[in-house]
């Protein structure tokens, strides 16, 4: 048997190519990819557990759910969307988070402020948007 030739070789590439490069590009496109949008799905899967886990976050949802105002606003029941923002830092005892409420008549964006009193966290400021409509359950001085 002889060595294949130049040409074959390039030829038999070139056949290679043609059959297999719709796999091979998925593959080097798609995996990098997919491991970018899980790793930030995870990501922003753990922070929102984080924050949703903070004592802030809970006392916040709870007042603003007890406030006349904001049932008025959005109706009943009142319920926390899923994505919250914002940093819980336990080193220095203070919190600030956003994140959206709804109900059955509108949507509203809640900003909280927490810090640590005394060993235990305390809500420090917590308004609700609703369209134009600013409701202020906890004045933060600002």
């Amino acid at each position: 048997m002889s060595e294949p030739s130049v040409l074959e070789v390039r030829l038999a590439q070139q056949v290679w190519w043609e059959r297999n490069k719709r796999w091979f590009l998925s593959v080097l496109i798609g995996v990098p990819v997919l491991v970018t949008v899980v790793g930030f799905s995870v990501g922003l899967m753990y922070a929102g557990r984080v924050l949703w886990g903070s004592e802030v976050a809970v006392a916040s949802l709870e007042m603003v759910k007890g406030s006349a105002e904001v049932v008025d606003l959005l109706g009943e029941p009142v319920e926390a969307g899923w994505f919250i923002q914002g940093t819980v830092d336990e080193a220095v005892g203070l919190a600030e988070m956003r994140y959206v409420v709804r109900g059955p008549k509108a949507d509203g964006g809640v900003r909280v402020k927490g810090e640590v009193v005394d060993g235990v966290w305390v809500v420090t400021g917590l308004d609700v948007g609703v369209d134009a409509n600013i409701i202020v359950i906890i004045n933060d001085g600002e």
